[in-house]
């Protein structure tokens, strides 16, 4: 990520992310977009892989598009959200890791029994909590 320059006042919101193209853990051999049901999704050289056509000829390596390879001890603070049923739960977790082990502002929160994207489904009380979550983040980090 050293190839942009940081200006004051950034922060990050990552939701059910994918931080690493080369290893995206357990939860996503386990689990659909949808949790339980559904077809896992293909893996990423698959020609109907989604994941692989974002990916396309790029270096898994590269920051850019693996945020877990750059140089994290200057990331700017990162609010990390996944349910227990996410398919890139491993990965959201994996990254959060990384970005505590590097001395970064992270924050996680992971939602029982929710599944890839369940602030979304905005009936969902657990949809309401990621929102007030998302601006108490905002608020006190922006605020700095």
């Amino acid at each position: 990520m050293n190839r942009f320059k940081q200006t004051p006042g950034q922060r990050l919101g990552v939701f059910t992310c994918t931080a690493d193209f080369e290893e995206m853990g357990d939860s996503a051999q386990i689990f659909s977009v949808a949790g339980f049901w559904g077809d896992i999704a293909p893996g990423m050289d698959h020609p109907s892989s989604e994941l692989g056509s974002y990916r396309g000829k790029w270096n898994t390596k590269d920051p850019l598009l693996s945020p877990i390879h750059a140089d994290l001890t200057k990331f700017p603070p990162t609010l990390l959200i996944a349910g227990t049923r996410d398919a890139v739960l491993s990965s959201t977790c994996l990254f959060h890791r990384a970005l505590r082990r590097a001395g970064a502002d992270a924050e996680l929160f992971i939602f029982e029994a929710m599944p890839h994207a369940h602030w979304y489904t905005f009936y969902l009380p657990e949809a309401h909590e990621v929102i007030e979550i998302t601006v108490r983040f905002f608020k006190e980090r922006l605020g700095k």
